[in-house]
């Protein structure tokens, strides 16, 4: 049976100021945006893949067994039997954790279904060392049919092990059920990464969307673009507002978030950053571009709009900024896109 697939789907929460409406606006984002959508949609995909597997461990692990089973599966591991005396409240969250040195050197899945504190079917919560202070079991969270029980290393003794065969076979029950979802899931997302690919053929080079830059997006000696839209940016006060050329400089963070550039002219007054030249900033900042990527978007405004419109603009500050970049890359070009209305401009704010 063919599948009915959402193009909005392609894109990921984190994502959501990015929005596509059909595969055409899809395509219309260009080869590398969706490459990179579809890099993401990947990762999704391999973190079900690995739930799926877990489930699927679980359910063969706890198959027609009992808490009395449990109890003769936990002779193969150490039952450390920490005495109580030798715990401390940890500083923040009043939890108990050990201060005896064998038991802080102890390693993990050493004391599987005994103490949950190293147990290999500990799941998310605070650790220090190698064990699990306080958090929950993942063989009893993953079942997802009961309210989750916080464990830890303090905790007396392993839950499953009080628990009668029918008990334990809910659990494998919520497993499979749990597990039929994901496959369902899986079968729909790899279907998705299927037609992105498709999409991705058929679409032309475009620069990246800011916020799908990969980490590498700017390289030493590179030519770039960045924009001055205000005269005053804290204690620095730049000479000139708009565009300007540069190259990008071995700075603060490079290739992890950051770029640094040096501009062709002076255009503020530190005297310390490259003579009055330096720039830095994200490296996902639309207000700093490659050449090339510049120069497109102003001979292609059609999508020069569509790239303005997928910046995420999270305070009044940031929306004045853009309008700003909006303004000067765009001239007198109606500020919509596509799809959606750029947000309202704000009054200029005094220098």
């Amino acid at each position: 049976m063919s599948l009915e697939l959402k193009v909005e789907d392609v894109i990921p929460e984190y994502y959501d100021h990015i929005s596509v409406a059909s595969w055409d606006d899809l395509r219309f984002l260009g080869k590398q945006n969706i490459t990179a959508l579809m890099r993401a949609k990947q990762s999704a995909v391999h973190e079900t893949q690995e739930c799926v597997d877990t489930l699927r461990k679980y359910a063969a692990l706890l198959n027609g067994r009992s808490g009395d089973d449990i109890a003769v599966m936990a002779k193969e591991y150490v039952d450390p039997k920490i005495p109580r005396g030798t715990f401390r409240l940890t500083r923040y969250f009043n939890h108990l954790e050990p201060t005896r040195r064998k038991d802080i050197l102890r390693e993990f899945d050493t004391t599987t279904f005994n103490n949950c504190g190293w147990c290999e079917h500990r799941g998310s919560g605070s650790y220090r060392h190698d064990y699990m202070i306080d958090g929950n079991c993942n063989l009893l969270a993953k079942a997802d049919i009961r309210k989750e029980k916080s464990v830890g290393v303090a905790s007396k003794g392993c839950l499953l092990r009080a628990m009668d065969a029918d008990e334990i076979a809910a659990l494998v029950n919520g497993y499979r059920t749990r597990r039929k979802a994901l496959e369902e899931r899986l079968r729909y997302e790899r279907a998705l990464v299927t037609k992105m690919c498709e999409t991705a053929d058929a679409a032309s080079d475009k620069p990246f969307l800011p916020d799908l830059r990969p980490y590498d997006h700017f390289n030493i000696g590179d030519r770039v673009v960045g924009f001055i839209g205000r005269k005053k940016d804290g204690d620095l006060r730049y000479q000139m507002t708009g565009f300007l050329a540069g190259t990008v400089q071995d700075g603060y963070r490079h290739h992890d978030g950051c770029v640094t550039m040096k501009m062709d002219v002076p255009c503020h007054d530190n005297t310390e950053f490259f003579d009055g030249r330096g720039l830095s900033g994200g490296s996902r900042s639309p207000d700093m571009m490659l050449a090339s990527e510049f120069g497109y978007l102003k001979k292609h405004p059609d999508f020069a709009l569509e790239w303005l419109s997928s910046i995420e603009i999270s305070s009044a500050s940031e929306r004045r900024d853009y309008h700003l970049l909006s303004k000067a890359l765009l001239g007198d070009t109606a500020m919509t896109s596509r799809r959606r209305q750029f947000p309202p401009a704000l009054p200029p704010k005094p220098f």
